[in-house]
């Protein structure tokens, strides 16, 4: 099964949130779905320019010229001071109309696998149709000091200190929470356990999918080639 295909995806603007693999999961998703159709990829935050072509600070009609001439996907971005990309943010209410598939990294995580969201985030445009929350299950049983975005704040939110190790209860709970992942999500929400590399990871993943009640869960690695583990849909 195609990652996309596990994942639900479909036409208009997905957002990808959480941490753990969500630049990644935007580099497979692009070289699956450009086989479908054209393929636009952005930020509403920051990120590392991705590996494909891309335009800084495009007109839609800039966008249109460079899909007629082949590029796809295609990313854009604007240049920040820390070296990173940011959004287009005159671009950002008309995602839907610029591309088959809009995916749309939404969220940071400073390369952690667990977080829970600050008062501002995430950062997902009003015409997100999916969101797909990512984490990686290797943060499981660590310190939530080590391994967790907003350390205090996850803390708090499963009600221990940051020196407690993440449990599959707190990582369910997070991950489901109108105070935790859930907190922006209107419409289709997917839950993407990454880093299942091993058949012991993959036993964790799955006890934490089943805690997830009545949600949509993907497990996979999306290390090299993997392919999807195992699909939890209600």
């Amino acid at each position: 099964m195609l990652l996309s295909d596990a994942l639900l995806i479909k036409k208009g603007v997905t957002a990808i949130i959480g941490g753990g693999g969500k630049t990644t999961l935007i580099a497979r998703l692009s070289d699956e779905l450009k086989h479908r159709g054209l393929v636009l990829v952005c930020t509403t935050t920051h990120f590392l320019p991705p590996d494909m072509y891309g335009l800084v600070n495009p007109s839609k009609e800039e966008l249109k010229m460079a899909f007629n001439m082949g590029h796809n996907p295609v990313a854009m971005y604007s240049i920040c001071q820390n070296g990173k990309c940011g959004p287009v943010d005159e671009l950002l209410p008309v995602l839907s109309c610029l591309a088959d598939y809009v995916l749309v990294e939404a969220d940071g995580s400073r390369g952690l696998p667990l977080k829970t969201p600050a008062a501002h985030e995430p950062q997902v445009p009003l015409c997100t149709s999916h969101v797909i929350c990512v984490c990686g299950i290797d943060g499981l049983n660590k310190p939530i000091s080590e391994v967790c975005h907003r350390a205090e704040l996850y803390a708090e939110l499963v009600g221990k200190t940051p020196f407690d190790p993440v449990s599959a209860n707190d990582m369910a709970f997070v991950l489901t929470s109108r105070q935790g992942m859930r907190k922006t999500v209107y419409g289709n929400y997917t839950i993407l356990i990454n880093k299942a590399d091993s058949d012991e990871l993959t036993l964790a993943a799955r006890a934490v999918a089943e805690l997830c009640a009545n949600e949509h869960v993907v497990i996979a690695s999306l290390f090299g080639d993997e392919p999807v583990r195992y699909v939890r849909i209600p």
